[in-house]
């Protein structure tokens, strides 16, 4: 039999002791920003469309932006919004790159991306945790696709995380 070995990460600061738990995605998110399937009509001017090539750094790299939708679009097309505070996370081509959006623009979000926000966790924590070496392999596992590949939202809200209670979560995110 094989024992169950305890989520406490190596390093850690001196103030928190307890185990971390394993958490399904599905059941650490609110809302899931997702407008697969879906091409907006596009401009060359008006709110950024946020595609694949912005995603990866920190911060959405709106420079590379080629793409806009007026307001009308904005409005009336897209099914839901990003929120500051939400991780961009890619799921076709380059799959499983993330950012972090702090809504210093309204923007909107292309195909193969989705928005992922979080309910009772400390959003920046949950980026940096998708950032993870570990935690990148975890999606890569799930991938489907050779010549583009690409990562379903229905199998990667199964994929287990490790966290930390919200205050542990909010010193880390802190530093």
């Amino acid at each position: 039999m094989k024992s169950k070995q305890a989520l406490v990460p190596k390093l850690r600061f001196v103030e928190f002791e307890s185990e971390w738990a394993a958490h399904s995605l599905k059941s650490l998110l609110t809302h899931v920003i997702d407008n697969r399937g879906k091409t907006p009509p596009t401009e060359k001017q008006g709110i950024p469309l946020i595609e694949a090539n912005a995603v990866g750094d920190r911060k959405i790299n709106y420079s590379v932006c080629s793409k806009y939708v007026t307001q009308s679009t904005f409005n009336d097309w897209f099914r839901k919004y990003l929120d500051s505070g939400d991780t961009v996370f890619t799921t076709v081509g380059s799959t499983a790159e993330c950012s972090f959006y702090i809504g210093e623009k309204v923007a909107a979000i292309a195909q193969n991306l989705v928005g992922l926000r979080f309910g009772k966790q400390n959003s920046a924590f949950m980026f940096y945790a998708f950032s993870t070496k570990s935690n990148q392999e975890k999606f890569k596992r799930i991938q489907m696709g050779a010549v583009q590949p690409s990562i379903k939202v229905s199998q990667m809200i199964h994929i287990k995380l490790d966290t930390p209670s919200l205050p542990e979560q909010e010193k880390i995110a802190a530093f």
